[in-house]
């Protein structure tokens, strides 16, 4: 999935395709021309094939189907692909009578394998594209997802943290009066509790016993603030 989708291969893909279309190319039916004229015409078929395949994977698939326009996609595809099956003809005629061959007519056998082919490829760039905008959307759903989550965690502490610390001070306020100790106390939890809070809440990992040591804290203002509360850890 990472050679198919990340940028940093896009080398690597496109040279490992075109050297795969390229060797079987060149031990297709176009092998039946001598050695002399088989390399030009192989560059000419294969010139117009890889435009094509290059063409529907950059600009129809993005600008038609993936834009929900199925039919006109079908139908510009279509008119590709016999715009190309012809210049491809007419290029090979044009070599041959250039060298002195007879030209070749279009047979079924060979109209029918043409089709085949550029059928193969079309289907090939089409469904590279949509696993490639498959990948990527779904990357950044997950990605989105796990945002949303912090955030929403964020915003959860952001309002339960002062709602907690405004009741802890305004007990505090009425045990100053009454017992002047245990306010004392109240304070230097209240701190111990900012800290694991304020220093502690952005860290990737927080060690079990800072945890408990916090969750502990926490109970025991609660202790403090409610009537018959009680709780063991």
């Amino acid at each position: 999935m990472l050679f198919l989708t990340q940028r940093k291969y896009r080398f690597f893909r496109h040279f490992l395709f075109l050297f795969i279309f390229l060797f079987i190319l060149y031990n297709g039916t176009i092998s039946e021309y001598s050695e002399e004229h088989h390399i030009p015409i192989l560059f000419i078929v294969y010139t117009f094939l890889v435009l094509m395949f290059y063409v529907n994977m950059y600009f129809l698939v993005p600008t038609y189907l993936m834009k929900g326009k199925y039919l006109l996609y079908v139908f510009i595809l279509c008119l590709l692909d016999f715009l190309d099956l012809i210049f491809i003809s007419g290029a090979l005629n044009t070599y041959l009578s250039a060298v002195g061959l007879p030209n070749k007519p279009i047979s079924w056998p060979n109209l029918f394998e043409s089709v085949i082919l550029s059928v193969l490829l079309i289907s090939t760039s089409t469904s590279i594209k949509l696993f490639q905008r498959w990948a990527i959307d779904t990357t950044r759903i997950a990605e989105l997802n796990q945002l949303s989550l912090k955030l929403e965690l964020n915003v959860l502490k952001s309002q339960i943290n002062p709602h907690f610390l405004f009741n802890m001070l305004n007990n505090v306020k009425s045990l100053t009066r009454k017992n002047p100790e245990l306010a004392g106390q109240v304070i230097l939890r209240i701190s111990d509790f900012l800290r694991h809070q304020i220093y502690g809440k952005n860290d990737e990992s927080v060690s079990l016993a800072s945890e408990l040591e916090f969750i502990s804290n926490f109970l025991n203002l609660e202790k403090i603030r409610r009537d018959n509360f009680q709780v063991n850890v």
